[in-house]
C-alpha cells in the first residue's frame, strides 16, 4: 500500500451520489436518498485534535419512486 493515497470523506463527499447538481460531475444518475448523515468523534482523542467520522444512512432506488422528494 501506498502511503500518499488518501481517501478523505465528509458529509459533503455524499452529495455527489445523492444531488443532482453534484452528480454531474461523477457523470453517474442519482441512485441514493440521503436519509441521514452524521459526524461523530470515536473516542476523546479524535475530538481534541478534531478528527470527526462520517456515518451515512442511504436509501437505494431505482427510477422513479413516488413520493420522493429531492433535496
Amino acid at each position: 500500500m501506498d502511503p500518499t493515497h488518501v481517501s478523505f470523506w465528509n458529509r459533503n463527499s455524499f452529495f455527489y451520489y445523492c444531488r443532482k447538481e453534484q452528480a454531474k460531475y461523477i457523470q453517474k444518475p442519482v441512485r441514493f436518498q440521503e436519509n441521514r448523515i452524521k459526524d461523530w468523534f470515536p473516542s476523546p482523542w479524535h475530538k481534541l485534535h478534531n478528527i470527526p467520522y462520517v456515518t451515512a444512512h442511504l436509501l437505494k432506488f431505482s427510477g422513479h419512486t413516488p413520493g420522493l422528494v429531492e433535496i
